[in-house]
């Protein structure tokens, strides 16, 4: 139940339903595109939350390699972001593209290119209610968090 109710937020938070307001009028319509679409394959047993975050990278500012406790389903606002999850290449993301993480996947890389200009995204997190951390550093990085980051249960990223 909980999945399904977090699937159903998340696929009208992407902007994908549109086709519930056919019966308005035609000033009520939302200009709508389809950003991503991603299977959901987390298997919901216990409490779920979804946090929805925005996050600002400084220019040159990257953030140490992390993971987080569900999956996270992001889109650039604007400026550049360099990302990889896994052993996937690095991507350069730009406004208006989406990215995903699996739950618990290392996200090994998470930093702006551009020596002038900000990179904001806003990210949305679907994980247990009694998280205690949203992003769990890798060990070797746990000593050097990201700089005006915290990591608690309602912050971070």
């Amino acid at each position: 139940m909980h999945c399904r109710l977090s699937s159903l937020i998340l696929v009208c938070g992407l902007g994908i339903s549109q086709f519930l307001f056919a019966d308005e009028p035609h000033d009520m319509m939302a200009h709508v595109k389809v950003l991503q679409s991603i299977d959901v394959t987390t298997n919901v047993t216990e409490p779920t939350k979804t946090t929805t975050l925005s996050v600002e990278f400084a220019p040159g500012e990257s953030h140490p390699p992390h993971r987080h406790p569900g999956p996270v389903y992001g889109y650039v606002i604007e400026g550049t972001l360099e990302f990889a999850i896994g052993d996937e290449p690095v991507r350069t993301l730009k406004a208006g593209d989406a990215f995903h993480e699996p739950k618990m996947i290392l996200h090994r890389v998470g930093r702006n290119p551009d020596a002038k200009i900000p990179a904001k995204i806003v990210v949305v997190m679907i994980h247990p209610k009694d998280a205690t951390q949203l992003v769990i550093l890798e060990p070797a990085n746990e000593s050097t968090p990201a700089k005006g980051h915290e990591h608690d249960e309602h912050h971070g990223h």
